[in-house]
């Protein structure tokens, strides 16, 4: 009988073992929902590499686990109504994303080699929700006592160009936001510009000959034939033959669909003060929140401020379940 092998285990297990081992954590982020009938906005990459002490990319689709949030009004006469909006998690926005993000690299790339090889060491390509979230509030995590976690820098990208339609041509560097139009010469809606800039499918496809139901094709029927058969190819002339969906405004863009994505919607009162998502995915970790207290009996809007409580889900990326927005394209 063949004795057995006292080999200590293969070191490529070990280095196995290594690799899969998840880095630590926090994962539960504390805001303060002002519940006054505000839109506010929350960048989660941005408050993860505060609270963790390292840099989390913007470019990142954020699995979180759930969502609390806790009435801090105990008045029996008041409730707290709350709505949670992510961008679209489309190919669509990622590919605009994406498009972006090359040509800032590219740009970046181009500065570096002919003024100089200056990178800075945490340089990132970052964009804002929609146009209302650079000028609006943006709430910063906090501690268990209510303070803020100290801020760090995080500073949205921009993109560099010669504005020649004036003279003299002016050199501008608009913010850049995901969803809805653009805003004069200051700010550029992402999904609208890869729609201005793409080119799209012709229409209708296939483009069915208007005489396919006279062919010699078509009058070709066996036997005793009501006509039917050439009005189904008649009625495939015209049916079907073009998108399910609007070849020229993409969703997110100006027109179609300018907005963010309604995720949950949260009611809570007295008598149920804690209240509470599913699971929700969000793209580059931006949310934007809407918080309204009401006049249970009268239905009529009173300030009712709330605490919300983002669970993200443990995983593999510096300890947080993500997924690159360039994966989704």
């Amino acid at each position: 009988m063949a004795k057995k092998s006292t080999k200590p285990k293969s070191n490529k297990i070990q280095r196995r073992t290594r690799r899969s081992k998840v880095t630590p954590a926090e994962v539960t982020l504390k805001y303060q929902l002002p519940g006054d009938g505000s839109d506010v906005y929350i960048d989660l990459m941005r408050d993860v590499s505060r609270i963790n002490r390292r840099m989390y990319n913007q470019g990142q689709c954020v699995r979180i686990s759930h969502i609390e949030i806790r009435q801090d009004n105990a008045d029996q006469n008041v409730g707290l109504n709350t709505t949670i909006k992510t961008l679209p998690l489309t190919w669509v926005s990622a590919q605009a994303y994406m498009k972006a993000r090359q040509h800032w690299m590219n740009q970046q790339t181009l500065a570096r080699k002919t003024g100089g090889s200056i990178k800075p060491t945490y340089e990132d390509f970052k964009v804002y929700m929609d146009s209302g979230h650079r000028t609006g509030v943006t709430l910063d995590t906090l501690d268990g006592a209510g303070t803020p976690v100290t801020a760090g820098e995080w500073d949205y990208s921009r993109l560099v160009y010669a504005d020649q339609s004036v003279s003299p041509e002016v050199v501008r560097q608009p913010h850049l936001h995901m969803v809805g139009a653009d805003v004069g010469n200051s700010d550029v809606g992402l999904i609208n510009a890869y729609e201005d800039s793409r080119a799209t499918i012709q229409g209708p496809d296939p483009n069915v000959p208007a005489t396919a139901s006279t062919s010699i094709y078509a009058k070709m029927i066996g036997g005793a034939d009501d006509g039917t058969t050439a009005q189904v190819i008649d009625n495939m002339e015209d049916d079907n033959d073009a998108t399910p969906y609007s070849k020229a405004n993409y969703p997110g863009g100006a027109v179609n669909y300018p907005t963010n994505v309604d995720k949950a919607y949260l009611q809570s009162s007295a008598a149920n003060p804690i209240v509470a998502t599913g699971g929700i995915v969000a793209m580059c970790g931006l949310l934007r929140i809407y918080s309204q207290g009401k006049n249970v009996t009268t239905g009529g809007n009173v300030n009712v401020p709330g605490t919300m409580l983002i669970h993200l889900v443990p995983g593999n990326k510096k300890g947080l379940l993500t997924a690159n927005v360039g994966d989704l394209v």
